[in-house]
């Protein structure tokens, strides 16, 4: 029988043999072993391999060059195999809790770890049917507002593109991924910065990029442009003058929307036709927590601390809190926490948040939102209590088991394994 799926293990020389068992035909598995983290980067540079497992062997604690390894094949979902000695240690507590989808003590039970890798494999699968390509890594979001938004983005192709939303919730990060996706380079012309170059967009005389790769021009601060310039673009678009290969970019925020005087009819109309609204971040619901997250562990990483995550109240905290500075605000504040903490845990008052004022002043302290927090927090208890049975979780909570999972995605509660 052709196997017809692999699963990279990754372990040191002096590891021991395990998983002789996993290759066999009934499991439909083939196990490709490497002890050399340069050939298995190899491997993976020419594979489209979705899960992954790598064997701590008897290290004391994670190398960085392991480390650095799993950062760089993110995309991956890695299982770790450790000992229950190694687990105690905090160092490998943080290398699992960062880099790996899932882990297993060792001796391993095949059984159990073939649940998991089976769990990865077809969640990684189901992820790349169902989410838009440029939707991993550093692009994260699931509230449904922003997932919209995203696929209204992947979705366009040519013509105009307007990105609305408040200053610092990633347009220019988005239409530069978009980008990444179709292989176009992007052009950014600001004039509040340079004046805008007619012969460059229109004529195609001084186009800074190899004719044979497609071009998006990334303009931003619409309130700025010349009506004549408006008028050179309306007339030149609408008359085929663009070149097919042209794509271009826009950018718009409410504020300026509101004053259409800024803008000549035909303009308006011609940017209102692809027009993609970003929500600021303080609508978007559990997202502030994964993005915090997500930028607590890169900056953590990348200054070599050993922050695990975020104290008790903080996570309320960021909650609550409006993010006027929206993303880039978010971003900003870890930073600054990081660069505080001296321990496992980031505090809100290191980020410059105070806890109560915060809190205080959440807009929201009705009595809905203090039922929604007492049942996220009985839900967390009772999944801790019995860890990976969900059904009988369901029966201490008395509900049923798709309405727990129904609140688990709804909370953004994370099930600990």
């Amino acid at each position: 029988m052709i196997l017809n799926r692999e699963i990279l293990l990754v372990q040191s020389s002096c590891a021991p043999a395990c998983l002789s068992g996993l290759g066999d035909e009934q499991c439909h598995w083939s196990l490709i072993r490497y002890s050399n983290l340069e050939a298995a980067a190899g491997y993976l540079d020419n594979t489209d391999a979705l899960i992954a497992i790598i064997d701590a062997g008897q290290a004391e604690v994670p190398a960085v060059e392991v480390e650095h390894f799993l950062n760089r094949y993110a995309g991956v979902a890695w299982i770790a195999l450790l000992s229950k000695e190694q687990l105690e240690k905090i160092e490998w507590q943080r290398f699992i809790a960062r880099y790996c989808y899932d882990f297993h003590t060792v001796p391993v039970v095949k059984e159990r770890l073939l649940i998991t890798l089976g769990r990865a494999y077809g969640m990684n699968k189901l992820k790349d049917m169902l989410t838009i390509p440029f939707q991993k890594g550093e692009v994260l979001g699931k509230s449904e507002f922003f997932k919209e938004s995203l696929r209204k983005i992947y979705e366009f192709k040519n013509g105009i593109l307007t990105l609305a939303g408040e200053r610092g919730v990633g347009k220019h990060f988005l239409a530069k991924k978009w980008a990444e996706l179709y292989d176009i380079t992007i052009v950014d012309m600001c004039p509040s910065q340079k004046p805008l170059s007619g012969n460059l967009l229109f004529g195609n005389n001084d186009l800074p990029v190899s004719s044979e790769r497609k071009v998006a021009f990334l303009i931003d601060c619409i309130n700025s442009l010349p009506k004549t310039w408006q008028n050179e673009f309306c007339q030149a678009f609408l008359g085929g003058g663009i070149m097919s290969e042209v794509v271009f970019l826009n950018e718009l925020t409410g504020e300026e929307t509101s004053e259409p005087d800024r803008l000549i009819p035909e303009m308006k109309a011609l940017l209102s036709k692809n027009r993609v609204v970003l929500p600021p971040l303080r609508e978007r619901g559990q997202d502030k927590i994964i993005l915090a997250r997500y930028f607590l562990n890169s900056v953590s990483s990348k200054w070599d601390k050993s922050i695990l995550g975020f104290t008790s109240d903080t996570e309320l905290v960021l909650m609550n809190y409006g993010w006027p500075g929206n993303i880039n605000e978010l971003a900003e504040r870890i930073m600054i926490g990081v660069s505080r903490c001296e321990n496992h845990y980031l505090s809100a008052e290191m980020m410059g948040l105070d806890n109560d004022a915060v809190i205080a002043n959440g807009n929201d302290l009705s009595l809905k939102k203090a039922r929604e927090e007492a049942e996220a927090l009985a839900i967390k208890r009772v999944l801790n209590m019995v860890p990976g049975k969900t059904e009988r979780a369901a029966e201490l909570l008395c509900i049923s088991r798709s309405s727990l999972h129904r609140l688990i995605a709804r909370y953004g509660i994370r099930r600990e394994s």
